[in-house]
């Protein structure tokens, strides 16, 4: 996985908390949140993404999304809110919740 550094460009949209939207050529899993390095990890622009670089426990097998069932019009939110949910870290009101599983 190469590693890209997020530049602002005019074309970028800036996100609510600061920073930028991936570019369509950003890994849809960044570098932090990789746990399994030889899985090949999907770009943004891609329809389906694989997510076994984020590591599953025991036997289970790795999900994928496949963003082709989504409308074409939605499809490039519905990548962006799942890449804010793969690549940001959970608030600790979420993770400090009773009952929580959530990962850091």
């Amino acid at each position: 996985m190469s590693s890209r550094a997020a530049k602002s460009t005019s074309s970028q949209l800036v996100m609510p908390q600061g920073g930028c939207w991936p570019e369509m050529d950003f890994p849809a899993i960044t570098r932090p949140r990789v746990r399994k390095k030889s899985a090949v990890v999907p770009m943004f622009s891609d329809d389906r993404w694989p997510l076994a670089g984020l590591g599953t426990t025991g036997n289970q097998r790795p999900p994928t999304l496949n963003f082709m069932i989504v409308p074409e019009k939605f499809r490039v939110t519905a990548k962006r809110f799942m890449w804010l949910a793969i690549n940001t870290k959970t608030p600790a009101e979420i993770l400090n919740a009773p009952g929580t599983h959530a990962r850091p």
